[in-house]
């Protein structure tokens, strides 16, 4: 899916890095940081109240992969439920050739309600609020979390890396 380019945002993977001290989150950071922009990388307090921004920081771009998955997977699923429809029907199997318009659109809307579905766990990526839930308890345990956002899977691996060699316990989103 990947092809497609269905996630609008610059950054599909979330790293976290959760540590004892502010000066080992920051200086993770920093080491991080040093070669990113600034949106890539933060550092997430106890109490913080930037945490969702810190979190999300694409919040317009979000709103963009809704759109689009929900265009593309949702044609997807309504031209395959129409052919899925259409090849029962060519089979003169009693049930679907006696109507074939309702068959077509039966399997048609299947089609398009189940891409629909797939668009939704796309774009709305439980993934990432299993994170951000660890992140929140984290928190609210007086530890500081080093989030990174990784453009590709190559830098995910690398920030994991890093943070988990630095003594940080590594949550990863997909």
């Amino acid at each position: 899916m990947s092809t497609l380019k269905l996630i609008r945002e610059r950054s599909a993977t979330l790293i976290a890095g959760v540590y004892n001290s502010a000066p080992i989150a920051g200086h993770v950071a920093g080491m991080i940081g040093q070669s990113r922009p600034k949106w890539q990388v933060d550092v997430v307090a106890p109490g913080d109240i930037d945490m969702n921004r810190k979190l999300v920081p694409e919040n317009s771009r979000v709103w963009q992969t809704f759109k689009r998955t929900h265009k593309v997977l949702g044609a997807f699923g309504l031209i395959g439920g129409l052919a899925i429809g259409l090849v029962l029907t060519l089979t003169n199997a009693a049930v679907f050739a006696s109507s074939p318009e309702m068959t077509l659109i039966a399997f048609g809307l299947y089609g398009l309600f189940g891409g629909l579905l797939v668009a939704g766990a796309t774009a709305l990526r439980p993934d990432r609020d299993l994170a951000a839930m660890r992140i929140s308890d984290a928190a609210a345990e007086h530890k500081w979390t080093v989030v990174a956002h990784a453009r590709d899977e190559r830098e995910a691996d690398y920030l994991s890396d890093v943070m988990a060699q630095s003594g940080g316990r590594v949550i990863r989103s997909l």
